[in-house]
């Protein structure tokens, strides 16, 4: 037994066994510790009952020789002849080359419907007829899954009050929001921490908030966000509530602590050790 080298893809080759040449067995297997021996790979295979273990999945390739067994060689030629009139018709579908064969639509075709029928049987599908004929396959249909919230939370919550902060997993740096109302989480990466990244993700977030019905009017921050107080009144209509001195928002800090939770809990599922920050910042979101 070998591994030969058959147009860039090694083969199993058992020698000694009266095996057809064109019929090898090709093999999906583990490889451990690919070495070089002889300019072939070595494979650590370990003898069995029914075949050698590490061979995961073992099967014969078929080949045209292997298929002509069982034809006589007038009915291999009629084929032949089959397959190169489909080429010659621009590849009609076998379904509708037999309807035109059946009802004579070909005058003095020696073509039959048993010939095509060992067509495929011998050559297998056609290469360009599956290359230009293929399309991939119909995707799921989709589901509008939007829903309207409640007219009763509307009726008395129209405006609401968000709580905000900035946390960082490794390099990412990302800009958290939590509102007092309905609780709903916002998380949105930044370049950094300066006044324009943060105002432009708030401004994110509150288009949220207006596009669902709700507007934001009060800002419960630490005294980070302070810088941000003159801008948000003027453009965006929202007041800012800092906390005192040396303080932190609470229900920003529980947010923070909720999120980062949740972000190892996935981290921690992937296997990987270590993950570039976009993938930190789209588990953060």
């Amino acid at each position: 037994m070998r591994f030969v080298n058959c147009k860039g893809v090694y083969v199993l080759e058992q020698l000694g066994a009266d095996v057809e040449p064109g019929a090898k067995e090709t093999s999906a297997m583990y490889r451990r510790q690919l070495s070089s021996v002889n300019k072939q790979p070595h494979f650590e295979l370990s003898s069995k009952q029914n075949g050698y273990a590490g061979l995961g999945m073992t099967a014969k390739m078929a080949t045209v020789r292997k298929n002509k067994e069982g034809f006589t060689p007038r009915q291999v030629k009629a084929a032949m002849e089959a397959r190169s009139a489909m080429h010659i018709l621009n590849a009609p579908s076998t379904k509708s080359l037999k309807y035109a064969i059946r009802s004579g639509l070909i005058k003095d075709c020696p073509i039959t419907e048993e010939a095509i029928n060992h067509t495929k049987a011998i050559f297998g599908p056609d290469a360009s007829t599956l290359k230009g004929k293929s399309t991939r396959p119909t995707p799921k249909k989709t589901h509008d899954d939007f829903f309207s919230p409640p007219e009763e939370l509307y009726q008395h919550n129209r405006t609401i009050t968000v709580c905000i902060d900035h946390m960082e997993i490794g390099d990412a740096k990302l800009l958290t929001c939590i509102d007092t109302t309905v609780s709903y989480r916002s998380c949105i990466p930044m370049q950094n921490l300066k006044t324009d990244p943060v105002f432009d993700a708030l401004d994110k977030i509150f288009r949220r908030y207006n596009k669902a019905g709700f507007h934001v009017k009060t800002i419960k921050c630490d005294r980070a966000f302070i810088p941000l107080t003159d801008d948000m009144l003027d453009d965006m209509g929202v007041t800012i509530d800092p906390t005192a001195a040396g303080d932190h928002e609470p229900t920003a800090e529980r947010n923070n602590q909720t999120l980062k939770e949740r972000v190892r809990v996935a981290l921690a599922r992937l296997p990987y050790k270590v993950v570039p920050k976009v993938i930190t910042e789209c588990l953060g979101r």
